[in-house]
């Protein structure tokens, strides 16, 4: 019994280094996507504001580019919230056969990580 224990206490500890790592790549992603679209944000609007740019067509690729990535975020999103929450569904499952007790995963999500 002892040695189902300890392999379950290893199994808490990697759960939450995976977690750990996993929210770290996510904002990491997050933070270099936002600076790369603030810089070409921010080089968009000098062509602009120059008046450089004649046509339209770069406007709308551009413009189409931005919506495609701020979609493809959200569903990334979406996807690491359905991670962390199976994490956090398996962490009660190994809480419950420690202490025998139900560690009930609550329908409404506690505040903390799990908000949406």
């Amino acid at each position: 019994m002892e040695g189902k224990h300890d392999l379950l206490r290893m199994e808490l500890t990697e759960i939450n280094s995976y977690a750990r790592h996993h929210f770290q790549l996510l904002l990491n992603w997050y933070t270099f996507f936002l600076t790369v679209n603030f810089a070409a944000i921010s080089w968009f609007a000098t062509v602009l504001l120059r008046g450089e740019l004649k046509v339209t067509l770069p406007i709308l690729v551009i413009t189409a580019f931005f919506l495609l990535q701020a979609i493809l975020s959200y569903l990334a999103c979406i996807e690491a919230r359905k991670h962390f929450k199976s994490m956090h569904n398996r962490y009660c499952e190994i809480l419950d056969s420690f202490y025998g007790q139900q560690f009930e995963v609550p329908s409404r999500p506690r505040p903390g990580l799990f908000n949406a």
